[in-house]
């Protein structure tokens, strides 16, 4: 870990810490994101398991604290080599770039209590990425009006489009009529209709936790689906599987299976305390002779999950917009914001 003094605020000296893993992370990270309500990507298991287990490719980890001189913590960030898997930051084709935090956080969050110590963490990351040899550096995934992203751009951070994630609200559908009737009259027919064949044809619905051994195959149709919408090198199985195994508690993965016992569709999910996090999904496309989709039936499962939970909102990641769109959600519009000079 270095130390090294930084600038301070009316009446308070501020002191950053850069830690090289996320096993040294202390306890106090987990109690900054919760007071800030920051989604599971920001709490240290989950630090740890991607780390340990990368799922998209990164390297050089700092984990750079900005602390009060008592020694509390003010403000925090992840950051990593990393390159652009979505191509959405315009980096040259090889190019990598000092991002905080990793691509698999739709919603990420800026943790900073305050506007001082956000301009610290800033100052303290584009010192970072001059280190690793990067000469672009960002905050990624974060929601386009939120506080954090107008601190940053008054601290000299320029804002770039990414894809918007997409979210469906517990209050527009506390349970399956009422999320009905508020669909369009088409749609609602045909997600109705492909509830009715799938419980007609027998489907299963399953709902696995983290150390659950048949993982590594179920990751697969993740992958191929991933690689069918034109991102194959997205999920890695085998590292992903080892991943969700290592987070544990969160983990709650969801098997649509057939009346044989066949694998139809998966859905990666993180259940939290308010949000429900719908984060990765896989299904099968060639299984005409079923007479139902194996993806809208998983849909309804995924909300069965919310409704069997006290969550406030369904969080359902980004990309696949005409469905989300067709399904009643609304987007969250984001942005990375570039350091200064990047």
């Amino acid at each position: 870990m270095t130390e090294n003094p930084t600038t301070s605020s009316p009446g308070v000296r501020l002191r950053t810490h850069v830690r090289f893993s996320a096993d040294d992370l202390p306890p106090d990270w987990d109690e900054l994101a919760a007071d800030l309500d920051a989604p599971v990507f920001h709490t240290i298991g989950f630090m740890r398991a991607y780390e340990h287990n990368p799922v998209q490719s990164i390297a050089r980890p700092r984990y750079v604290e900005v602390r009060d001189r008592e020694g509390a913590l003010l403000a925090a960030a992840p950051a990593y080599i990393q390159g652009d898997p979505l191509s959405v930051l315009g980096l040259a084709e090889g190019e990598s770039a000092f991002l905080s935090p990793m691509w698999h956080c739709p919603g990420a969050r800026v943790l900073a209590r305050d506007e001082w110590s956000l301009r610290a963490l800033c100052a303290e990351l584009g010192k970072q990425a001059a280190e690793v040899g990067c000469a672009r550096w960002a905050f990624i995934n974060v929601e386009e009006r939120s506080p954090a992203a107008a601190a940053l751009v008054r601290a000299g951070s320029r804002s770039t489009v990414l894809v918007p994630r997409w979210v469906l609200h517990r209050d527009q559908a506390p349970d399956l009529p009422t999320y009905l009737a508020s669909l369009r009259s088409s749609m609602r027919r045909e997600f109705a209709r492909h509830l009715r064949r799938a419980a007609d044809h027998g489907a299963r619905s399953l709902v696995h936790r983290a150390d659950y051994p048949g993982l590594p195959a179920l990751m697969e149709f993740v992958a191929a689906t991933a690689t069918k919408a034109g991102s194959p090198k997205y999920y890695n199985p085998p590292k992903l599987a080892a991943f969700l195994r290592e987070l544990g508690e969160p983990v709650r993965v969801l098997e649509v299976q057939d009346r044989d016992g066949a694998t139809l569709s998966v859905g990666v999910s993180f259940l939290e305390r308010k949000r429900l996090q719908y984060w990765a999904a896989g299904y099968l496309r060639d299984r005409p002779e079923l007479g139902f989709s194996p993806y809208y039936r998983m849909w309804g499962d995924m909300l069965e999950l919310m409704w069997s939970t006290d969550v406030e909102v369904a969080e359902c990641g980004r990309l696949n917009e005409p469905f989300k769109v067709r399904m009643g959600l609304s987007p969250r519009h984001q942005v990375a914001l570039l350091g200064p000079g990047s």
